[in-house]
């Protein structure tokens, strides 16, 4: 099964070590993944209105300088009270609004095997 994803965070390190996290989650399980990366929320605010079943999961940095993942939660949900949205930070780790079955199952999967550190 093919998980569409999006994840957001103003700092391009750590959308890149995400970027290694999904291909290592890819060679190492039956999990394939469709994965856009944007440093701004606006970015993904505006993609999201264009196709709001673009993504099945959105991973969302709390904190960014010009909308906080909060803020992007509020309009996603306006968009689409469906969509799985998983919040992180560096210091607390990972938080979900919403958990399916499915991506609990990938969050689980990528932290038992070391993806997200």
């Amino acid at each position: 099964m093919l998980y569409r994803i999006a994840c957001c965070d103003d700092e391009q390190q750590i959308l890149d070590r995400l970027k290694e996290c999904f291909v290592r989650l890819e060679v190492q399980t039956d999990i394939e993944t469709q994965v856009d990366y944007y440093t701004d929320g606006r970015n993904l605010i505006q993609a999201y209105q264009a196709d709001h079943s673009k993504y099945d999961i959105i991973l969302l940095d709390m904190e960014m300088p010009l909308i906080s993942g909060m803020q992007v939660a509020e309009q996603m949900r306006r968009i689409n009270r469906e969509v799985i949205i998983i919040f992180f930070d560096e210091l607390s780790g990972v938080y979900a609004a919403k958990f399916s079955s499915a991506a609990l199952s990938i969050l689980n999967e990528t932290i038992r095997n070391g993806f997200i550190y």
